[in-house]
Parts: C-alpha cells; structure tokens; sequence
C-alpha cells in the first residue's frame, strides 16, 4: 500500500516481526521436555531453549512456595539488516508445582503480545493470544522433559500497527485453531534435539485490510481446514546465531517436519478502486514437507483435488478448473562441498481440466479432445556447490559474478508427462557433465548420456490445429518432414519414438543419426 511504502514499510521490515510471532506460537504449544522436575527447572530450560536460539532473555521472576511467576517477558534479537533489534514482550506466565515431580503452566485466556523493530522507522504490532481450557503439563528431568499440553481453542489476532509513531488502521487478522492436542520432547545438550506432534480440529483464517490511503481498495480473505496434523525434529546447538544459518548448519542445526490437512477452502475478495477480483479455491488435503541440515534443503507441498473459480476485469470470462493432483518437491545442497552432492526438482498438474467457456475460447468448434491434461518432471542428479547458500556475503559475491554458484555433474530425468488434447509425450534420460571440456557447447559443460522420447498420437494433434486453422497444410507438411529425422516408427498406429544421444566425441544423434 503507498502509505506503507512512503514509510519505509517493506517486506523487510515485515520480515523478522514475522519470525517473531512465528517463536510466540512455537513457545506458546511447545517448550522444554522428561523426571522430577520442579518449576525453576522448566524455566530455566526454557530460557535455555530460547538463548539456543539467539533470543536474549529477560523477565521479572517472583516465587510463592515452588510455584513461579514470570512477568513482563522480553525476548530480544538483533536484526543487522535492519540496524536495529526485535523484540517480543509477553505479559505473564505460571509455572505451578502439581506436587508430583511435574509441572504445570498457565497464562491469561487473553494476552496482548507486543513485538517492536527498532531502527530508522521503527514498527510495533500487536498481537492478542487468545486460549480455552489450555492445558499444559511438563514432566522429565533438566536433561530430558516432556511437555503434553492440549486446548479447546487458541487463536492469535492482529491488534494496533504502528509505523515511525503513527497507528494505521489496516484491517483485521486472524486464525485460530480448535481441539488442540500434542506432545513435545526436550533433551539438552552441546545440541538440543526437540521432537514434537500437534494435531487440531478445525483451522480457520481471515483477513480483511484496507489502504490507509483508499477507502475503495480493499483485500478480503476467509479461509478453514477441518484438521491438521503437525511434526517436526530439530537439533539446535547451544549460542546459535539465527542471522548466520551456514554457520549453524555446520555445527550441528537440523530440522526435519511438515504437516498434513484435511478439506478445506479458501475464498477471496480484491477491491482495487472499484475495480473487484474474486474468487474461492478449495481442495481435498494435501501435505507440506520441509527438511534441512549441513547437507540439503528440501522443500515440498502437495494438494489433492483443487477447485478453482476466478473472476477478474482483467479476464475475458470467468476461469473454472479443477485437479487431481497439485504439487512440487525441491531439493538442494546448501554448504560448499568439494564431493558431489545430490539435488533434485520434480512437479506435478495432474488431470487438469477447465471449463467449456475456456476451451472456447480457442477451440470453438470442438477439434480438441477435452480429456484431463497432466503434466509431470521428475528430475534428480548431482551437483558440486562452491558457495555457502546461507551466507550472505558468499551469495552476494556469487551474484556480483565474483564466484562460481556451482559445477552440474550428473542429471537423470526419471520421467517426463505432456498429456494433453489427445497426445502424450513422455521421457526418460540420464546424463553425465565434463566441466573440463566448456568449449563443446560454448561455455557449458559437456554432458555425456542419452535420453528416450516417446510421442503417442502427435499427428492426429497435428491433423486437429490444420482443421482448427492454427497450421496450413503445407506448415504441417514441413512439420513431418523435418520430425522424420529425429524420430521413428514405434508400436501401433500414431506413435513414434525417438533416442538422443550425446557422445564423449561431442557429437548429437538422433536414433543413431549424427546431428552435429
């Protein structure tokens, strides 16, 4: 929003209040973790937990008998990109001795949590932790506690914004979960390992913001899942710097985790001076997956059975389309190795359709079979990583074309789908690379393997965009004549395949025919 930018207020600045309330939630349903354990000792560990992190920590302590009362929280951390810190305030906390060698922990049913970026333009949100019947026990011992906690209901919702001393009225956000149940393990040590579940009930967000500047423009999102199913494994060595993750990844940071969901939908509403783009999508699950230590960063996300309607002025017609399946896996290296190290990327948009209205835009006449269309890459293969992904100085030099990013060493294409209008191509390949020869293929390493194609019902697409009057007879003609050299006959009618090959002598061939 322009009132936004003319202050300063980027994504940047956006950026660690987010990490921020992202630790309230993780403190809030989680902490330390398994023995005897007296209020003190839960407390103390969970200042450990937070210290790990690269959070400062101070708070006004009192006790009455063994139970402990923590006020006025402050979790602190430096922000250099910001010239400033963040900080998190947390008004109150108990830590109850149950009498039994556990501990229990309550906190307000409502608590306001402030968080403030200093610097040039400092910003300060607010935001209200709302929880019932929040239940929250920790057992164990100093090395090894155990939390168990569950909740009818916690939510967490934007309150006042302000920017460089002034509040904006932005609009409301808010989520919120219910029939919360889960369980965290702590063991402490030269690195920390965490390991922790959460399922929930129904989860809900909603959002709706307005321009300072505008009362005509408008951003509206509502959106709920019927349950979620949490995990994650960390191990997070003591005096960790957050701000320099390559470092952290060398000595021992980790993580491993994601959830599952169940149906849900999501609708929104744009409002841009008059000018409405709407629209709902919903789906039936899916899954996110996030992995990372000295050796990979893996990320994946995938949806099952996605609906989709939009309307836009922008768009001639309304889109509806639909899919089976919607997802993407990406895996990379992330410390500089002299060894090879693995990497891959595959995706997937499987049986998509679309409306008639869409189709009719460009097939009128009804040339095309409507079939679902999939598309789907699977690759994998191995690479050398000269560069720290996570250190920004290495990344800016990569980026100034001061360092190489990295040598390619191997590259195999699991498989490759182009179903669509009655055609379907598919591949398999596997390639080597010689970063010694980059003269071959002017400037690239030379690869060294082959891979398969195989195209099923190409001509009668091609006889179809003739009859649609996308290609004249003689553009198809042209098209066969020059196809004949790459492929051949294969198995029944309509389908051909083709072999390429790249040697060690450089050369190209094409079913045994030398292209170069």
């Amino acid at each position: 929003m322009r009132e936004l930018k003319k202050k300063g207020f980027t994504v940047n600045t956006l950026k660690p209040a987010g990490l921020m309330l992202t630790a309230t939630s993780f403190l809030m349903t989680t902490g330390a973790a398994l023995a005897d354990v007296t209020p003190a000792d839960v407390w103390s560990d969970w200042r450990g937990y937070m210290a790990d992190f690269g959070y400062s920590v101070t708070a006004d302590e009192s006790l009455s008998g063994n139970d402990l009362t923590v006020r006025n929280l402050v979790l602190g951390i430096p922000m250099a990109e910001l010239e400033g810190d963040v900080t998190m305030t947390l008004p109150e906390i108990q830590f109850s001795d149950n009498g039994d060698g556990t501990v229990s922990i309550s906190m307000p049913e409502v608590m306001p949590i402030s968080v403030n970026v200093s610097g040039s333009e400092p910003v300060s949100v607010d935001v209200i932790y709302t929880t019932k019947g929040l239940d929250v026990d920790v057992s164990g011992d100093m090395d090894d506690m155990t939390y168990v906690y569950s909740a009818a209901m916690m939510a967490m919702e934007l309150g006042e914004f302000t920017v460089d001393g002034e509040t904006l009225k932005l609009g409301t956000a808010k989520f919120e979960m219910a029939d919360v149940a889960g369980n965290t393990r702590q063991q402490a040590g030269a690195i920390r390992k965490v390991d922790q579940t959460v399922t929930t009930g129904p989860f809900s967000y909603a959002m709706d913001f307005a321009d300072p500047d505008s009362t005509e423009t408008r951003f509206v999102l509502n959106g709920a899942t019927q349950n979620l199913s949490m995990n994650a494994k960390m191990a997070i060595p003591k005096e960790m710097d957050p701000e320099n993750m390559a470092e952290g990844l060398k000595a021992g940071f980790a993580i491993d985790g994601g959830y599952t969901f169940g149906p849900g939908n999501m609708n929104f509403n744009v409002n841009d001076r008059g000018e409405v783009t709407q629209g709902k999508t919903s789906s039936q699950g899916g899954s996110f997956t996030v992995a990372m230590d000295e050796g990979r960063l893996l990320y994946g996300v995938k949806n099952d059975q996605v609906d989709v309607e939009i309307v836009s002025p922008d768009l001639p017609f309304p889109i509806s389309a639909q899919m089976r399946e919607l997802g993407f896996e990406f895996l990379t290296p992330v410390l500089q190795s002299d060894a090879a190290q693995d990497f891959g990327l595959s995706m997937i948009l499987g049986d998509f359709t679309m409306s008639d209205m869409i189709w009719g835009q460009f097939d009128p006449s009804g040339q095309l079979p409507r079939d679902p269309a999939t598309i789907a890459l699977d690759l994998a293969g191995q690479a050398r990583l000269l560069f720290d992904l996570f250190d920004p100085d290495q990344m800016m030099a990569v980026e100034n074309g001061e360092k190489a990013p990295g040598e390619l060493l191997a590259l195999t294409m699991k498989n490759l789908v182009l179903r669509v209008a009655g055609a379907e191509l598919t591949g398999q390949g596997d390639f080597t690379f010689d970063n010694t020869d980059m003269s071959t293929y002017d400037g690239m390493p030379k690869p060294v393997g082959s891979i398969d194609l195989s195209l099923l019902g190409g001509n009668g697409l091609l006889d179809r965009l003739v009859a649609m009057g996308l290609f004249s007879e003689d553009d198809a003609m042209g098209i066969r004549m020059m196809s004949a050299a790459f492929v051949k006959p294969g198995e029944g009618d309509d389908h051909m395949t083709s072999t390429l090959e790249f040697n060690e002598q450089g050369h190209v061939l094409a079913n045994g025919q030398r292209l170069k």
